[in-house]
């Protein structure tokens, strides 16, 4: 993280702190580590100002603060526990979006929930609930899909959420390239 991103998080981390306080809520972890939780989120597919307050909006949870950077495809999350910010990914990725957790002290602490794909090859996949507000992502969507081997068509549409993939091709394939673009599928 660099020195900007630092002093920004830590500036959100006090204002949480003071805040909670004034509120007579304990903002920080109890015990020996009283310091807030701060987990940032990169490559997560931000194209446009709708996609960042699409992001913004689902972290918007009791207990998180979020801030978004367009320019740096990031997202800070800063929480007293570990538990607020899953729940934080858990509300990111069921409005269509995914990224990579880049504090190592982060890993296996908090992730983005597993996608479960059938084994083997098939025909034809069924996706919702991605996020898809402008041709930008719609664009982002379809470069990723395209990526993977044995896909030979789609109907992805700007501002549709559902669509369908079809050739011969590994599911979790598909899965996968569209969670390196930065999107969450759901599977049907």
């Amino acid at each position: 993280m660099n020195a900007a991103k630092s002093a920004l998080a830590l500036l959100v981390a006090q204002l949480i702190i003071v805040t909670s306080v004034n509120r007579g809520v304990a903002a920080a972890p109890q015990g020996d580590d009283p310091s807030p939780v701060i987990v940032t989120v990169s490559e997560i597919h931000l194209c446009c100002g709708a996609c960042v307050k699409a992001v913004e909006k689902a972290a918007k949870i009791d207990g998180v603060q979020v801030e978004v950077s367009q320019d740096e495809g990031t997202a800070v999350l800063t929480a007293a526990t570990y538990a607020d910010v899953q729940k934080a990914l858990d509300e990111i990725a069921k409005a269509g979006f995914s990224g990579k957790i880049e504090d190592d002290t982060a890993a296996g602490k908090v992730k983005f929930p597993e996608i479960k794909t059938a084994d083997g090859k098939v025909k034809k996949l069924s996706v919702s609930h991605i996020h898809n507000c402008c041709r930008g992502c719609s664009d982002a969507i379809i470069e990723a899909i395209e990526s993977v081997d044995g896909v030979t068509s789609n109907n992805v549409k700007s501002k549709q959420v559902e669509f369908v993939v079809e050739g011969d091709f590994d599911p979790g394939d598909v899965v996968q390239a569209l969670e390196d673009a930065g999107f969450y599928p759901t599977l049907e």
